[in-house]
C-alpha cells in the first residue's frame, strides 16, 4: 500500500489499476532475481537458471504479478531474505545480516504470514548461531540485532492502530478482522477446515496443486525432503534457513486449522474459488525442492524440468489459471461484486453534484466503478463524520446508497430521515436514494 500510495495521485494510473500493477511487476522482477541467486549459491549457475525458469513461467504467478496484490511483494521479501541470510552463513558479515532483517520487515508490512515467518527465521538464527558460534554472547547479539529490525513491522503496525483505534490489536479483533469474518462463515457452516486437520491438509493440497501442477509438487515434495535429510546427515546447518519455505505452509495448516484463515478450491465443500492465490507464496517450497532434486540427480533434468514446463503449459492453455479464474467467478470475484458494479455504473451515468454517502466496506466496486473523485464520497474511513451523516443524512449528504445488511441499511431503511429524499435506484440489492 505504501509503494502504491504515491501513484494514487494521478488518476489514470489509479483508474487503470497500474498504481497497483508497476510495484507489483516490480517486484516479481526482484522475485525472479533471488530465486537464481538463491539457486546459484547452493547448487550452482544451472540451479540458479532453472530456479528462475520455473518461477517466470508459472502461469498463476505471471497472472498475479499483472495485480495489486500483496502475494508477489511478499514473496520477493521472504526470498531476499532467505538469500541474504544464506550469504551472512558465508562469512557472518553483518551487512547480510541487517540486508536479511530489512528484507523480513517489508514481508511483516506486507502479510501477517509475515510476523509467523518472523519468528521461524528468529528461531532458526539461535539454532544456527548456537551449533556454529558455541557462544551465548555472540548469539545473542545477532539475534537482536536481526530481531530489533525483522520485529519493528510489527511494532508500527500495532502503534498505528492504537494512534486511529486506540487498541493495539484492533486488527485482530476488530469489525473487519479476519476473526470476525472467519467467524460469520463458521456460522453458516462454511469452514470445513476448522478443527479439521484433513480437511485443512486436503485443502493445501489442492490450493497447491492449482498453483503449481501436480508434477511440480510432487517433485518438489521428494526433493525437500531429501534435501533436508542430507543437510542433516552432511552437517550443512545453514540449510535450516531453507525450512522458512515450508513455514510458509506451516502458517496456512495452523491458520485453516484454527478458523482464522479461508481457502476455499472447487474439488472441495463448498465447491468455491477463494484465496487460492495464497499458493502463490508456497511456490518457492516445491521449485527449490525440485531444483535440489535434479541438481544431484541430472540424469533426470531434461525429463523432470520438462514435465513441469508442459504443465505449466496445460494449466494455461486449458484456461486453468487459478488465480484468474478466482478473480473471475471465486467467492469474492468480479461475478460477486456484478451487483455493485452495474450500480456504480448507474452512478456514474446520473450523478450531477453533492456529496454520496456510502459504506466502503460492503460497496468498494460501487465507489470505483462510479468514476466520481474520493473526496465526494462521506464513508467509514472518516467516521465521526460518517456517523454524523447516517444520523443526519439531510445535513450533508444528497446521495445515499445503501446494501442490504451495510451499516447504512441497518440504520435507515424504513427511517423517516429519508423523508427528504427519493429513491432513484432500486438494484438486486442496493438502493439509491438522492435529495428533493
Amino acid at each position: 500500500l505504501i509503494l502504491m500510495t504515491p501513484l494514487t495521485m494521478f488518476d489514470s494510473l489509479y483508474r487503470s489499476g497500474l498504481a497497483g500493477l508497476i510495484p507489483s511487476f516490480l517486484s516479481f522482477v526482484l522475485a525472479a532475481i533471488f530465486m537464481y541467486k538463491i539457486g546459484e549459491l547452493l547448487w550452482g549457475r544451472f540451479a540458479g537458471f532453472a530456479a528462475f525458469a520455473l518461477f517466470v513461467s508459472n502461469p498463476n504467478i505471471l497472472y498475479a504479478q499483472a495485480t495489486p496484490l500483496s502475494e508477489i511483494f511478499y514473496t520477493a521479501s521472504i526470498l531476499s531474505t532467505i538469500y541474504f541470510v544464506l550469504r551472512w552463513t558465508r562469512g557472518h558479515s553483518e551487512k547480510f545480516l541487517f540486508l536479511s532483517a530489512l528484507s523480513l520487515f517489508g514481508a511483516t508490512l506486507s502479510r501477517y504470514d509475515g510476523w509467523f515467518i518472523a519468528i521461524l527465521a528468529i528461531i532458526s538464527l539461535i539454532i544456527y548461531s548456537l551449533y556454529t558460534f558455541r557462544d551465548w554472547h555472540r548469539m545473542e547479539g545477532v539475534v537482536i540485532l536481526f530481531a530489533m529490525v525483522a520485529l519493528l513491522g510489527p511494532v508500527l503496525w500495532m502503534f498505528w492502530n492504537y494512534a486511529i483505534f486506540e487498541n493495539p490489536i484492533y486488527f485482530a479483533v476488530g469489525e473487519y478482522s479476519a476473526k470476525i469474518q472467519q467467524a460469520d462463515l463458521l456460522k453458516n457452516g462454511l469452514l470445513p477446515s476448522y478443527h479439521d486437520l484433513s480437511s485443512t491438509i486436503m485443502l493445501i493440497y489442492y490450493s497447491a496443486k492449482h498453483g503449481g501442477g501436480e508434477m511440480l509438487l510432487l517433485v518438489g515434495t521428494i526433493g525437500f525432503i531429501l534435501g533436508i535429510w542430507s543437510a542433516f546427515r552432511e552437517k550443512k546447518i545453514e540449510y535450516i534457513f531453507l525450512s522458512l519455505f515450508f513455514g510458509q505452509i506451516l502458517y496456512y495448516v495452523i491458520n485453516l486449522y484454527f478458523g482464522n484463515g479461508v481457502i476455499f478450491v472447487p474439488e472441495l465443500f463448498p465447491y468455491h474459488f477463494h484465496n487460492i492465490r495464497y499458493a502463490i507464496t508456497f511456490m518457492p517450497f516445491f521449485i527449490f525442492g525440485a531444483i535440489y532434486l535434479v541438481s544431484r540427480f541430472k540424469i533426470f533434468v531434461p525429463v523432470l524440468l520438462t514435465l513441469i514446463i508442459l504443465e505449466y503449459g496445460a494449466l494455461a492453455s486449458t484456461g486453468n489459471i487459478v488465480t484468474l479464474n478466482e478473480s473471475l467467478h471465486g467467492f469474492a470475484g468480479r461475478d460477486a461484486h456484478k451487483s455493485r458494479i452495474v450500480a456504480g455504473e448507474w452512478i456514474a451515468n446520473h450523478y450531477d453534484d453533492g456529496y454520496l454517502l456510502a459504506d466502503t466496506f460492503n460497496n468498494d466496486s460501487v465507489i470505483f466503478y462510479s468514476n466520481i473523485h474520493l473526496r465526494n464520497w462521506i464513508t467509514d474511513g472518516t467516521p465521526e463524520l460518517f456517523w454524523k451523516s447516517i444520523k443526519h443524512p439531510s445535513d450533508n449528504v444528497k446521495w445515499v446508497l445503501m446494501r442490504e445488511g451495510d451499516k447504512i441499511w441497518n440504520e435507515l431503511e424504513g427511517s423517516t430521515e429519508l423523508k427528504n429524499y427519493r429513491l432513484v435506484y432500486d438494484g438486486d440489492d442496493i438502493l439509491v436514494y438522492k435529495r428533493i
